[in-house]
């Protein structure tokens, strides 16, 4: 598979609007779903609730089990950057900052029920 140049965000925007187009989607939908796509990374202003939703949930995938795993994956195994230093890092940051970056009511009330330990939340992390 080859690569694909550009922000991750337009790239998937692009391609789910060619696989709504084909499966018959209205343009409505397609155009709302490209929309949310395109919004919900952390450089953007989340357009309406949906991309806000996506946003928290992209959130709060990096910082339970999945997120820990991806950090730890980056690490170059000839030594070079990153190392699992910069993992643990990044982690660290992400737990620190992640309030701020959690932005809707119920994940920001996931986010803390998680670094309180509680078992159900940190699963669902």
């Amino acid at each position: 598979m080859g690569e694909t140049k550009g922000d991750h965000q337009d790239v998937d925007a692009d391609a789910v609007g060619s696989i709504l187009a084909q499966a018959g989607f209205p343009l409505s939908t397609l155009v709302a779903v490209q929309g949310v796509i395109r919004t919900h990374v952390y450089a953007c202003d989340r357009v309406g609730s949906e991309a806000l939703y996506l946003y928290d949930v992209d959130a709060l995938d990096g910082l339970g089990d999945i997120g820990v795993a991806r950090l730890f994956s980056l690490e170059d195994p000839a030594g070079g950057q990153p190392t699992r230093r910069n993992g643990a890092s990044a982690l660290q940051k992400y737990l620190k900052q992640g309030p701020s970056r959690v932005l809707s009511t119920a994940g920001h009330a996931r986010f803390l029920n998680a670094l309180r330990g509680e078992p159900d939340a940190r699963k669902a992390l």
